[in-house]
């Protein structure tokens, strides 16, 4: 499904009334989440969300207001990873073949867990058979079963990559004149540890910088906390990788002496398994991101880009690439700009100048089809 090696899932559809999600997931808040064989003893868990490609559809939104392990043997005393009563709304098709860190909770009770549990509000597709339609999810629940029990360890991270199926979750189904588009979810689960073959992929973070991370108080910042672009989904340490680049609100290279707290910033880069974001790119202010084909190169460190269905640009954009410009696979490998070829698939990350009509690249993800 995935250019991931997974360890197998099987998904089991609760039903139950959907009212009672929000009722359930405020107990669990309130007493769900010690554990009777790890009691002061924590571990951290990271959610990860991603979406095979899908065809037929413009963006198809889901609200996630709660994510819970089930104990082994215990399913009656869920542990609460992340709950919100507002949600937290993703679009799964800006996850096709990506990671995105939903959440990174720190204080998850060690022991063993044998299902994870996503509590759903809402789900809406555009375009496609279900266009204008609200998506029906039997019980508002979806219960997950990877391959055998996993364990929290204390001290350690583990990372839970969810990947949801949309092109083979959502069914049309007629009743009589009336038609209801019916989710029905096909979810796979990795279960992501130290040692583990597979890592999170590189990921994009917007926020804010909170506070610099000193080594050496005379020393330039080696890192930052970065407050994300939600509040919900919490903190993240940055810590900088030795050959990471930093642009200015200009497109200028600059150094992290740049940095500064309250900034607004992009940050691009992978999450370790000790639960840091080891930063390659830092950019300060915001940047677009449009994914498509790369058309034509009309000139070196110059390439034309036709942007697919439901991106923000449309038509052909002049994408023009600098000097210090990163060009990587979506998983964060290093290539040349001779990489980048016609018939290309490329996620461009820079700015646009309305101007000059020309998009100014500070990194371009070639799809490793496409290279």
């Amino acid at each position: 499904m995935n250019r991931y090696l997974r360890t197998g899932a099987a998904l089991l559809l609760v039903l139950g009334a959907a009212a009672l999600v929000s009722v359930y997931l405020a107990a669990c808040s309130s007493g769900g989440s010690s554990h009777p064989e790890a009691e002061g003893s924590y571990g951290s868990v990271g959610v990860l969300l991603t979406d095979a490609p899908t065809d037929g559809f413009d963006h198809i939104y889901i609200t996630i207001t709660g994510v819970s392990l089930l104990p082994e043997g215990e399913e009656s005393n869920p542990v609460v990873v992340f709950t919100s009563s507002d949600g937290y709304t993703v679009d799964l098709l800006d996850l096709r073949d990506e990671d995105f860190l939903l959440i990174l909770n720190e204080e998850v009770p060690v022991g063993r867990y044998e299902k994870i549990r996503l509590a759903i509000s809402g789900l809406h597709a555009v375009g496609g058979p279900c266009e204008g339609m609200d998506l029906f999810l039997p019980g508002g629940r979806i219960d997950i079963n990877p391959q055998g029990a996993f364990t929290v360890d204390e001290g350690q991270v583990l990372y839970l990559r969810l990947d949801i199926d949309a092109d083979r979750s959502i069914h049309l189904h007629e009743a009589g004149n009336s038609g209801k588009c019916v989710f029905r979810p096909v979810v796979f689960a990795d279960v992501i540890a130290r040692g583990s073959t597979s890592t999170p992929c590189s990921m994009l973070f917007r926020g804010a910088i909170d506070s610099l991370l000193d080594a050496d108080l005379d020393a330039s910042p080696d890192g930052f906390i970065m407050g994300r672009e939600f509040e919900v989904l919490g903190d993240l340490r940055v810590h900088f990788a030795d050959d990471m680049l930093t642009f200015s609100e200009n497109n200028q290279y600059v150094t992290p002496d740049s940095l500064q707290e309250d900034q607004a910033v992009v940050v691009y880069g992978y999450l370790t398994m000790d639960g840091v974001l080891q930063a390659r790119l830092v950019v300060i202010g915001d940047v677009l991101v449009v994914e498509g084909s790369v058309t034509a190169l009309p000139a070196e460190g110059e390439f034309t880009l036709s942007p697919g269905a439901g991106e923000e640009l449309s038509g052909d954009v002049d994408a023009v690439l600098l000097a210090q410009s990163l060009v990587m696979t979506p998983c964060g490998e290093d290539l040349l700009m001779s990489d980048i070829a016609v018939g290309s698939d490329a996620e461009i990350i820079g700015r646009y100048d309305t101007g000059d009509d020309q998009f100014t690249v500070l990194a371009v993800l070639l799809s490793p089809g496409g290279i």
